[in-house]
């Protein structure tokens, strides 16, 4: 996971080859300045082949908070494909971007608090 003040953290997870991934773990990163440090995640993830499926819940002490999910269809890697879809989405980087700020904004909105980033070493994936 990357965050938004530049850390980095990867939740390695025990998986069978060939089958879903559903594993749980407590959070150790802070990812969101809206969620606390005082949360789970449980992660579904589908063996990838011709689809992938990747879901991610997060719990905190009443039940679950937030889910995100993505749904996806392989698709081969050549300079064909690549031109494709950068011709479909030229500035995708920045309607992601967008949305995320606007999302963020319509939450500061609705008066949810922002979480303060942990000090340097406590999840703030700098350890």
């Amino acid at each position: 996971m990357n965050n938004t003040f530049g850390g980095r953290h990867c939740y390695v997870l025990p998986a069978d080859p060939g089958s879903t991934v559903s594993q749980s773990c407590a959070k150790t990163f802070h990812v969101s300045p809206f969620l606390d440090m005082d949360l789970s995640y449980a992660f579904r993830i589908t063996p990838p082949g011709r689809r992938v499926g990747v879901t991610i819940r997060v719990y905190d002490r009443q039940g679950l908070l937030l889910a995100a999910s993505f749904a996806g269809v392989g698709e081969p890697l050549t300079n064909r494909s690549l031109a494709r879809v950068l011709l479909r989405h030229p500035l995708l980087m920045l309607e992601v971007l967008g949305a995320i700020h606007w999302e963020a904004l319509k939450m500061l909105l609705k008066g949810i608090r922002l979480s303060p980033k942990p000090a340097h070493g406590v999840g703030s994936g700098l350890t």
